[in-house]
């Protein structure tokens, strides 16, 4: 990424220990972290973004590249947004989230799945410099 190299494993329980092993550029660095609850990577709450309730709000904790991340999720609205070139109803979240070692204290980013049970990820856009925008080009529904 951007002309760095890095390799990554992480092992999560239930209990909120969470051991990561990275390699950057040839240098190693082991994390080890301890939280009062379950943590997720970030696999696992793209996956939990997918099973979001109709109306949800509440937080989750992430974990990435040595730093814990609190997210706030909120339902703003329900819309229609354009994707892959025809109108289809979304619905809007707004997150707010930080790190413990994070310079600006709260990033904030939006979302937009499908309504229903399939809760596609349509669209997501971000300030951050690492992934500002992410948008579906392509949609085939059915099974």
């Amino acid at each position: 990424f951007r002309s760095k190299r890095y390799r990554e494993s992480q092992s999560f329980s239930r209990d909120g220990k969470v051991v990561a092993e990275r390699r950057k550029d040839g240098k190693e660095k082991t994390y080890r972290r301890s939280f009062d609850g379950p943590v997720l990577d970030f696999l696992s709450a793209f996956n939990m973004v997918r099973r979001l309730p109709a109306e949800p709000s509440g937080c989750v904790v992430f974990y990435n590249d040595g730093r814990a991340y609190t997210a706030w999720i909120e339902k703003e609205a329900r819309v229609r947004i354009d994707v892959a070139g025809k109108k289809r109803p979304a619905d809007r979240f707004r997150v707010r989230y930080g790190s413990e070692k994070s310079k600006k204290k709260i990033e904030q980013m939006k979302f937009w799945l499908s309504p229903g049970e399939e809760r596609i990820l349509y669209r997501a856009e971000a300030a951050a410099g690492l992934a500002p925008k992410f948008e579906l080009t392509g949609y085939a529904s059915g099974r």
